[in-house]
């Protein structure tokens, strides 16, 4: 008899082993697989830990890496009541766990934080504050209130104070967290910049234009020395900038930016791409809001004459510009090519079935009159 009870001890022991060698290539195999295969790798894992926990007695611990393991993968597919499912078994194992396994108290937040981000992403704020709070406190309590580890909940939960428009709870948070990046030996410049970027969207909301600009730049000149870092990346920040100088009349700055990023995007798709030409229609209307009109007049020349050799003569694009044109051109007294350019944006979108107004139409007769800049309505 304890023969066979070895026989099966062994057998039991070698089951085991091949179970967690199957577990090892299944996270291999899912570090570089679609998201819907990484999903299926741990749907098995999670299956192998339960047999290896409850038939080979393996610690409970296991489970809540397994959960956590696959509720990552659900929201990386944007099913997030499923994530909240995996997320919420993880956080009983691992708060029934603190007594006997002292990293039960450390990996706990991580659940709690993982938690709020299922709530953000449904929207349901209130609960995203209620776990990312608690995830918070308990990283501070365990580890340390300046530790590292404190910036994606402290993050999260100032991105879930903006939503709410607690914007002032909001910037006393990313200040924290900008804090401990600048102190810390482990800070990256990118994670910083995020953070200047965020705190010029909040600002933004205030409508507080220079502390928005201000942090706007202090994150371009952090990415600037990044290596690596994605240029269009750099170009639309400068788009960003770009419209917000233009708001406080800061025309110069406005220019300097938006021109960093038609060059950026001239670099990366070329010069007739049509990405690129829509940052070179807002080169143009920069031009136009910092009273530079003839220059804006030939900037946006340039776009209408592109967009019209990609998409022919009766794209509705191409009679929006030409009405802008048309207007623009009206402004420094150039009543001919304002006319032709007015024509033929009447003629392009009302075959199109585009709603010109009367005046506009009139437009060319009465050379005293000024064009509404008011875009068309287009009816698709």
């Amino acid at each position: 008899m304890q023969e066979i009870q070895d026989q099966l001890a062994d057998i039991s022991i070698q089951l085991a082993m091949e179970l967690e060698e199957k577990n090892r290539l299944l996270d291999e195999y899912a570090n570089d697989q679609p998201i819907e295969k990484v999903v299926q790798a741990r749907i098995q894992q999670l299956a192998i830990t339960k047999v290896l926990v409850k038939v080979h007695g393996r610690h409970k611990s296991h489970l809540i890496k397994a959960h956590c393991d696959l509720g990552e993968s659900y929201i990386m597919c944007e099913f997030f009541e499923q994530a909240l499912y995996h997320f919420s078994i993880a956080k009983e194992i691992s708060a029934g766990l603190f007594e006997e396994y002292e990293d039960a108290k450390q990996f706990h937040p991580f659940i709690l934080m993982m938690l709020g981000k299922c709530y953000i992403e449904q929207q349901k704020y209130t609960e995203a504050l209620e776990y990312l709070d608690k995830a918070l406190k308990m990283n501070e309590q365990h580890i340390d209130k300046d530790h590292i580890s404190n910036i994606n909940v402290i993050t999260d939960l100032a991105f879930v104070y903006t939503k709410k428009s607690n914007y002032a709870t909001a910037l006393r948070l990313y200040s924290k967290a900008i804090s401990i990046i600048e102190k810390s030996p482990e800070g990256k410049k990118e994670t910083l910049a995020s953070l200047c970027l965020d705190v010029a969207k909040t600002h933004e909301a205030l409508g507080d234009w220079k502390e928005a600009i201000a942090f706007q730049q202090k994150a371009l000149e952090l990415l600037k020395g990044t290596e690596g870092i994605d240029h269009i990346v750099l170009a639309n920040i400068c788009v960003t900038l770009a419209e917000w100088c233009t708001k406080v009349k800061d025309h110069k700055t406005a220019l300097d930016a938006i021109r960093g990023s038609v060059q950026a995007y001239e670099e990366a798709y070329g010069k007739t791409d049509v990405k690129t030409l829509r940052v070179k229609e807002k080169l143009a209307e920069v031009l136009y809001t910092g009273e530079k009109v003839e220059e804006a007049v030939d900037e946006l020349k340039g776009v209408e004459e592109a967009e019209r050799a990609l998409f022919g003569n009766m794209n509705i694009k191409v009679g929006k510009l030409c009405r802008k044109l048309a207007t623009w051109l009206k402004e420094i007294s150039r009543e001919e090519e304002a006319k032709e350019y007015m024509e033929r944006s009447i003629k392009i979108l009302g075959v199109k079935k585009v709603s010109v107004k009367k005046q506009d139409v009139n437009m060319s007769i009465d050379s005293g009159s000024r064009i509404k800049e008011a875009e068309p309505k287009v009816a698709y």
